[in-house]
């Protein structure tokens, strides 16, 4: 009688660990498939799929933190690109939000200026301001990268529009972080005017 109560409490117990261990699986696949760094960039990422857009987009601005902290240049490459599939799939499976999807684009756009991809970073800035006209902070801060990223380019005069666009059309924000993007554009402005003899 006791080796069948300490039997059936063995195998009570197994079933539990098996239970823990199934439910630590997609768990730790949240936390490690990202950080893998032999996964290239041609491997398929597992992006984790969640219910809201607000998830969905803490889930690839995990990412983006995880490359802006890698110090190896070829990981840190690795780490971005998966960070653009994460902020890719926040568009793609929440195309009409106006709140988590926005900002997602414009982390996509900073995501390839970090990179040096100034021609990736000029055309996701692009996509972002003709996208989101009607989101002023997300607007805003594109239009100051897209000057930025034509700047790096070295379409001075180009990326001077913008800033000029910027200023004009959000002078009158009452938005602080609008305010100081438009300071920024100003001064930047100066910058080059002064470098330059624009």
């Amino acid at each position: 009688m006791k080796h069948a109560t300490v039997l059936s409490a063995v195998k009570e117990m197994t079933r539990c660990a098996r239970q823990r261990f199934l439910l630590m699986v997609p768990i730790l696949a949240l936390f490690l498939l990202p950080a893998c760094s032999w996964l290239g960039p041609g491997d398929s990422v597992v992006i984790p799929q969640e219910e809201t857009a607000r998830d969905q987009a803490r889930v690839a601005e995990l990412q983006y933190r995880r490359a802006t902290q890698t110090v190896d240049e070829q990981i840190r490459r690795e780490e971005f690109l998966k960070a653009i599939k994460a902020l890719d799939a926040v568009g793609q499976r929440f195309p009409d939000d106006r709140v988590y999807t926005p900002a997602a684009q414009l982390l996509k756009a900073q995501t390839y200026y970090d990179m040096r991809d100034y021609a990736g970073a000029e055309r996701e800035y692009r996509r972002t301001v003709e996208r989101y006209p009607d989101v002023e902070d997300v607007h805003a801060s594109a239009l100051f990268g897209l000057g930025n990223s034509l700047y790096e380019l070295g379409r001075i005069r180009e990326g001077q529009k913008y800033f000029r666009q910027l200023q004009d059309q959000y002078a009158a924000s009452k938005s602080p972080v609008v305010k100081q993007l438009v300071e920024r554009a100003i001064s930047k402005s100066r910058e080059i005017r002064t470098e330059r003899k624009i």
